[in-house]
């Protein structure tokens, strides 16, 4: 649905994880943000219509989640935009734990169905 939500540690759903090398066109926690406050009240048809024409990262985070989706996960967790970098605590929880010790969401997880 390209919606975030926030977990607590002990109510963390199964979701997929996107960890990929930071590119260009990498959308940010607070575009992600942004995008889910513009299409609040659109049906999940008309997010991913949007996400398809606001840009390849968009695009990409999209066909992230309908591939999640497909495979059984509800929720999906995108380093680019479930990390919010501006805040310098988050960064720093971010540099000190590993992500492959470490799989829990440092900040919001996206729904993927």
């Amino acid at each position: 649905t390209l919606e975030f939500e926030d977990f607590l540690d002990s109510q963390l759903p199964t979701y997929a994880i996107l960890s990929h090398r930071w590119g260009e066109h990498e959308v940010s926690y607070k575009e992600m943000r942004g995008f889910q406050k513009e299409h609040l009240a659109a049906t999940n048809e008309e997010r991913y219509k949007a996400a398809e024409t606001s840009g390849l990262g968009m695009a990409k985070i999209k066909n992230f989640c309908q591939k999640a989706s497909s495979n059984g996960f509800d929720w999906g967790w995108i380093d680019t935009c479930c990390i919010d970098k501006r805040s310098s605590a988050e960064l720093s929880e971010v540099r000190a734990s590993s992500i492959v010790e470490d799989f829990s969401p440092y900040h919001g997880t996206m729904s993927a169905s």
